[in-house]
């Protein structure tokens, strides 16, 4: 399907579900059965997976910490989703059914995907909503909200088109979800994620002669820039790249120093756009001195012995 990715600036809600037109169980090279689920609905922020659901275990699951918080003080919120999942799932069989049909398949697995969802920049306050559905992995029917028009790319989705089309007040809903509604939620979700936020900053050495790494973790979103400064010059050359790890929607960046003796400061630099009243992150800076290492993030600044 399309590849919808959040903007420099922005963030961006995702639902993903996925129907097979058939159960089925894979026996892999450990003759271990494994039951795929024929419905499958995830709910992702900013790519990472924040909630799930399949038609196995017929409930809904917070996969990150802060969102287990939230639906703990909203409960209905998490009753919404299992409701809409079991929608869902009927109008996806219903759908895959009727495909199967019409293009003359049978005996094999298919698949029918749907993904949706808004993007907020929260900068400009831009918001644009998507929704799109593939088959068989390929793009089949995409919805342009400008118009309020469903796009056949393939001559196989145009009946689809011509019957969804007329369907005005679905077309009027999917508007008000994707540009209003859901939005509303993305920035709640990003309120509950924002509080969940630990930043720490700590540089390693072995021994005195090995190289030194700089950790900084916690801060988002994960464009930022790393790099190592010597007499208020930044250092690219010869140095490793900025490794990033994701973890629940926070960031670990690590840089390493080829020689123990060659950087002086480890600088983590962040877009200026979340430096905002309710969400400053101050930027972490680490220096290395002779014997020990000066951590300090804004205000807040320890030292620690440099070898450990």
């Amino acid at each position: 399907m399309g590849d919808h990715r959040v903007s420099r600036r922005g963030y961006m809600l995702s639902f993903i579900i996925i129907t097979l037109n058939e159960h089925i169980s894979v026996v892999n090279t450990w003759t271990i059965v494994q039951d795929i689920p024929e419905f499958i609905g995830s709910v992702l922020v900013d790519e990472v997976q924040v909630g799930y659901y399949d038609s196995n275990t017929k409930t809904a699951e917070p996969k990150v910490d802060w969102a287990r918080k939230f639906l703990k003080d909203d409960p209905k919120h998490l009753e919404f989703y299992v409701n809409q999942c079991y929608r869902d799932r009927d109008f996806l069989k219903a759908t895959i059914g009727s495909l199967m049909k019409r293009l003359n398949q049978t005996g094999s697995a298919h698949i029918l995907q749907r993904m949706s969802g808004c993007e907020w920049d929260d900068e400009t306050g831009e918001i644009r909503g998507f929704n799109q559905y593939g088959y068989d992995g390929e793009d089949f029917i995409v919805l342009d909200l400008q118009t309020l028009t469903w796009i056949a790319p393939k001559p196989q989705a145009f009946i689809t088109k011509q019957r969804w089309d007329p369907d005005k007040a679905r077309l009027d809903a999917n508007k008000y979800y994707y540009t209003v509604f859901f939005p509303g939620w993305l920035k709640k979700y990003l309120h509950y994620f924002r509080s969940s936020w630990q930043r720490t900053v700590s540089l390693l050495q072995k021994t005195p002669s090995s190289p030194v790494t700089c950790h900084a973790t916690g801060f988002y979103p994960k464009i930022a820039d790393m790099f190592w400064r010597k007499d208020g010059e930044e250092l690219h050359e010869d140095l490793p790249a900025i490794q990033l790890t994701t973890l629940e929607l926070t960031y670990t960046a690590a840089l390493f120093s080829p020689s123990p003796n060659l950087p002086q400061w480890a600088t983590l630099q962040l877009p200026s756009t979340i430096n905002q009243p309710d969400t400053a992150i101050p930027t972490p800076v680490a220096y290395i001195s002779a014997t020990v290492l000066l951590v300090g993030i804004g205000d807040q600044s320890t030292l620690v012995p440099l070898c450990m």
